[in-house]
């Protein structure tokens, strides 16, 4: 929003060029004057005392274009000049902002912490248009906030997936947007269970059409076990781990939950649902008949009418008398789906510090990758070096939404952020997002501030090493193997032999090593805990970002807001902070290209469906092939549908 609404502009230009003889000179000056009389109304004129001649200008402004004229006049030789200036910015208009209206907020697609690439292909970037980052929706309701036009949000059928720690993130924008009095309100068709824990949390009103449903039933997880059919196909698998809590190979060599990973999951989902209940109670519990666990015990419903009896929902009503039934309610009805940042007529800005913000997102490998779709080593050290080695930069904010991978790759990046601290002398705050559990927690543990959401899925310190062995299965289809060797181990790791004892001593001593350089690592990034209390909190357990503040796993609980105060603190900057995106290429150009074209057609549809939690397995699992030993947690970024 523009922090003056009128400007007077003063002016005065001097000349020095050639004259008619060729000579350089000083010529006599134009002086002028410029002002915005009224928003989007701008006059101007201006006298040049060498020529002795004026100009006169005046210009009408709406929207993000300039409608205007400039005249010249001296002795007989006049003219003028119309123009229509066309740009990004949008003026506010010369008529007056709009009467009190909704932003109707569209809220669809994917959600996630950094919007990754899909396809790079040579100067073109092709990007999910169904996907956007939860800062870009962040910022689009900040706009909404500082429009004086907008007196609340409407969100028609919003339907999108994301980490409960996102939407987390999401809440708090939403109840930051209402801290000044003005309104946000619903309507489905239908709610879904995550939909409606998102809007009863923030409505002043939600209304559900009268022959919708809600499906409100509280939160699971399910797991596949392949054991039995990995056994029947003549594959053994070897899962070596530190503890019975670092579960994330028990997919392969399990047969159905683990008492202790059976444990871990009712913990840190006993506290995520503590969190939903006490998220919605706070948001919706005075409208409700009778208490919200039992209400939720007693779900799904499937009739409209028993949502509106539980006090669930405020009324039933048609989409089309949604906007009239808000009119009744708050005394206005106007909507649109723009949401204009006006331009800023500021004379000047103050001076900016710059923290380098560095995204990284997915698994973590060895090698090169996309920034966004994987941390591989090299790719992100390069990111890091480069950004504290660059003195502009006071300090770097690590953005994190990882359930780890490669241990050797985690280690070489969190040498790369101590090398930040100690050498260039910054301080690095992690900001983490959905999940930074094992290699995630590892690269983020020696941070000076560690920021997580109190949904986030963090700790499982812990490793793992996976392993098959699958001679039976070539007996089966009569494959015989030969081999020659010239030292004792020399086919090590072959799928084609069973492991000996000695081999499997080996491997598990190799997990215990890099498990006690973990928690070493850990003890020494930790200043609040000392290494008994980290290792009493290890054995690969997860816990929420809740359970983790507790703990001391984690220093506060809040997103990139939170992780930019602890920054501010940190760096003792007073003035304003301009955080810079180090991870996205910024050259070239951007296309934005819908989901997967062959998935319209419906063969394709369906296998993707029935083979979405087998490929997400193979394709988890395909990251880490050549490596040993890994830190990962049995759970990635889940997303769920609100």
């Amino acid at each position: 929003m523009p922090r003056h609404d009128y400007r007077l502009e003063l002016t005065a230009d001097l000349d020095y060029a050639k004259d008619a003889t060729g000579d350089y000179k000083m010529f006599k000056p134009s002086i002028g004057i410029n002002t915005q009389i009224l928003d989007g109304i701008l006059m101007g004129a201006s006298y040049n005392l060498e020529t002795e001649s004026t100009f006169l200008n005046f210009s009408l402004r709406k929207g993000s274009s300039e409608l205007g004229a400039t005249m010249r006049q001296h002795e007989n030789d006049n003219y003028g000049v119309a123009y229509l200036h066309l740009g990004e910015q949008t003026f506010k208009p010369f008529l007056g902002i709009n009467s009190p209206g909704w932003y109707n907020m569209p809220l669809k697609g994917e959600v996630v912490a950094y919007r990754a690439p899909k396809y790079t292909l040579g100067p073109i970037t092709v990007f999910d248009s169904e996907q956007r980052s939860i800062e870009s929706l962040i910022e689009d309701i900040q706009i909404a906030k500082a429009n004086p036009a907008i007196k609340g949000i409407a969100l028609v059928n919003p339907s999108f997936s994301a980490s409960f720690a996102l939407q987390q993130e999401l809440y708090n924008a939403m109840l930051d947007f209402k801290e000044d009095g003005r309104k946000i309100a619903f309507y489905f068709d239908n709610i879904s269970n995550g939909g409606y824990i998102f809007a009863s949390s923030l409505a002043d009103k939600i209304y559900l059409n009268p022959m919708g449903s809600l499906d409100l039933k509280g939160i699971s997880i399910s797991s596949p076990y392949l054991h039995g059919m990995l056994e029947s196909l003549g594959i053994e698998v070897m899962n070596f781990r530190s503890h019975p809590f670092k579960t994330a190979g028990n997919t392969f060599s399990e047969s159905e939950m683990s008492p202790a990973e059976r444990e871990m999951y009712e913990s840190f989902l006993g506290s995520i649902y503590d969190q939903m209940i006490d998220q919605v109670n706070r948001g919706r519990g005075d409208k409700l008949d009778g208490n919200l666990r039992d209400i939720i015990d007693q779900g799904p419903y499937y009739l409209a009418s028993d949502a509106l009896d539980k006090g669930l929902v405020d009324g039933l009503v048609y989409q089309d008398e949604f906007y009239k039934t808000l009119k009744e309610e708050f005394g206005f009805s106007r909507n649109s789906t723009s949401n204009p940042e006006y331009s800023d007529y500021s004379w000047a800005h103050p001076k900016t510090t710059k923290i380098a913000v560095i995204y990284t997102q997915g698994n973590i490998v060895m090698g090169e990758g996309t920034p966004g779709q994987k941390i591989a080593h090299a790719t992100t050290v390069r990111q890091i070096r480069a950004a504290r080695q660059n003195k502009e930069y006071k300090g770097i904010i690590l953005r994190v939404d990882s359930g780890g991978g490669s241990a050797q790759a985690s280690d070489i990046i969190l040498r790369e952020l101590e090398l930040a601290q100690s050498e260039n002398k910054l301080p690095v705050v992690v900001s983490m997002a959905g999940v930074a559990a094992s290699g995630g927690y590892y690269i983020s543990c020696g941070a000076d501030r560690i920021i997580a959401d109190p949904a986030t899925l963090t700790g499982s310190i812990g490793v793992i090493g996976l392993t098959f062995n699958a001679q039976r299965a070539f007996q089966k289809i009569r494959v015989n193997w030969s081999t020659v060797k010239t030292a004792e181990r020399s086919d090590f790791g072959s799928i084609y032999r069973p492991w000996t004892q000695d081999e499997k001593d080996l491997m598990s001593r190799m997990i215990e090593h890099t498990y006690d350089d973990f928690t070493r690592k850990v003890d020494t990034g930790r200043e609040t805990m000392n290494l008994d209390q980290v290792l009493a909190n290890a054995q690969g357990r997860v816990w929420t970002g809740a359970q983790a503040h507790q703990i001391g796993l984690v220093d506060d609980l809040g997103g990139m807001d939170k992780a930019l105060e602890h920054m501010r603190e940190l760096t003792g900057i007073t003035g304003e902070i301009e955080l810079i995106d180090t991870t996205t290429n910024q050259k070239g150009f951007v296309v934005n290209m819908k989901g997967n074209p062959l998935s319209m057609l419906a063969p394709v549809a369906a296998l993707e469906e029935m083979g979405r939690d087998y490929i997400q397995i193979y394709e988890m699992w395909k990251d880490f092939d050549g490596d040993n030993v890994l830190m990962l947690s049995p759970l990635e970024t889940q997303m769920h549908q609100f």
